[in-house]
């Protein structure tokens, strides 16, 4: 009995949900308004939270609801008409299948346009190493060089992908149509913050741009954060405020797979801002292994982590879902292993593509990777929906951190970023560049003591 109290006691330590058991707590009005309480602005001479509103997402058969919790009490919007088939259906045909589709989309196009054929009349298509077998309905089998395939296929999934995008302007203004978001707004006087938590495919739509009779986007007129559910809200709020004073602040995980043009400049930038020390900064497939990318989260015991690199999700598997590491992958269902958990990580940049993209229709909440770090510990993080460029995201990375560095709270440096990026011109661009090139230079002229510190901490790690 001892030997399974002792391992009972460490589970709770690590899960006391999966330990005990526990149910889901009662919903009382006041636990709801403690979720508005937001502790990066606990300084302020305000009353925390008083500024701030919950909106949650709900769609039934017939009408989709939105509930609006401030400090004042709840209301209630409706979209009238705008239930499950007429939204939700509608979302996931026009915006979530056309874009899960892209890459077999492209494979097949790629095919047909080197065998000369239409797309139907493609059976299966078969890589091999040097080649591509393409095994047309009829019965004949054609061979296309693997490097043309590659090409091709590249070339068919940009052009899909814009397709993709350029529809983004009328989808987003439509469904801001649906919601009647401007009437919503009438209801959030005196509010700058608001926490949504949205429902089904409500949760693969850029929130935050939908756009406003005024010109503006719900994100100019708003802070915006989104919570994958009040659930996990509530989870996230009850994580330790006042993290260790001696663990190291920053880690950085980048470029796992040597692809990435900017990404390596950025974080170099970004690891001289912070003092990232040499043995938390891993750089490339060589240094960033699953194993030392867990060893910052679990046994280094970082603050905050800055992961630059490759994700896939899947959206029929979602716990198959993964981030792309140097030697092996770490996955979603890993990250919501009891073992691995890390209650001191307050921030989390996932500068990675589809960190928030999952496919809601399995379950109430959604599982992806930004929920499965949320799970296991970390308090704040920063997403993406789809598939990011390289430069784009360099850029708002760069503002960001430059942001919090001057320690501005994570949502607020967060939304200043995106406002520079979205009226960034190409004088702000090269004044940015100046500046990042002089941090730059400063850098490499300490660049000899940089690396003697590396070297020691690399023969620590052996």
């Amino acid at each position: 009995m001892e030997g399974k109290r002792e391992i009972w006691e460490k589970m709770r330590w690590l899960y006391p949900v999966l330990a005990e058991g526990i149910r889901s707590p009662g919903v009382s009005m006041e636990r709801m308004k403690e979720l508005l309480k937001i502790r990066q602005q606990a300084t302020d001479n305000r009353q925390q939270g008083e500024d701030v509103a919950l909106l949650s997402f709900y769609t039934t058969d017939d009408e989709t609801y939105i509930f609006i919790l401030t400090q004042a009490g709840v209301k209630l919007h409706r979209c009238q008409e705008q239930g499950y088939k007429n939204l939700q259906v509608w979302l996931a045909e026009n915006w979530l299948i056309p874009y899960s589709k892209i890459d077999d989309l492209a494979v097949f196009e790629a095919c047909a346009i080197l065998v000369e054929c239409e797309i139907d009349a493609i059976e299966s298509i078969n890589p091999k190493p040097g080649n591509v077998v393409v095994k047309l309905t009829d019965d004949t089998e054609k061979e296309i060089s693997l490097a043309q395939f590659n090409e091709s296929r590249k070339q068919q999934k940009q052009e899909l992908y814009k397709q993709w995008q350029d529809k983004m302007e009328g989808m987003l203004k439509e469904l801001a149509d649906r919601l009647e978001i401007n009437k919503l707004i009438e209801q959030l006087t005196d509010i700058k913050e608001i926490i949504l938590a949205p429902f089904m495919h409500l949760h693969q739509i850029p929130l935050p741009a939908l756009p406003l009779d005024n010109g503006q986007y719900l994100g100019d007129k708003f802070r915006v954060r989104i919570a994958p559910s009040t659930q996990v809200l509530t989870f996230c709020q009850k994580q330790p405020q006042n993290p260790e004073a001696n663990l190291p602040c920053y880690g950085i995980v980048e470029n796992t797979r040597d692809d990435l043009l900017y990404t390596p400049i950025l974080w170099e930038l970004v690891a001289q801002i912070y003092g990232v020390a040499p043995q938390h900064h891993l750089k490339g497939s060589k240094k960033a292994t699953k194993a030392k990318y867990k060893e910052l989260l679990t046994k280094a015991r970082v603050l905050g982590l800055l992961s630059s690199h490759h994700a896939k999700s899947n959206l029929t598997e979602p716990l198959e879902s993964r981030l792309l590491l140097g030697d092996t992958d770490l996955t979603l269902g890993e990250l919501l292993n009891p073992s691995i958990r890390f209650p001191q990580l307050v921030d989390l940049f996932l500068s990675c593509c589809e960190t928030a993209l999952g496919n809601s229709e399995l379950t109430d909440d959604i599982f992806t990777l930004r929920a499965a770090f949320l799970s296991a510990g970390a308090s704040n993080v920063i997403s993406s929906l789809w598939a990011v460029n390289d430069l784009a995201t360099t850029i708002l990375s760069f503002f960001f951190h430059c942001n919090r560095a001057e320690g501005i709270p994570s949502a607020d440096a967060l939304w200043q970023a995106q406002m520079e990026l979205k009226e960034l011109t190409l004088a702000k661009a090269e004044e940015s560049l100046e500046n990042a090139e002089a941090v730059l230079e400063e850098f490499v002229e300490g660049a000899k003591e940089y690396e003697e510190k590396e070297k020691i901490a690399d023969i620590s790690d052996l």
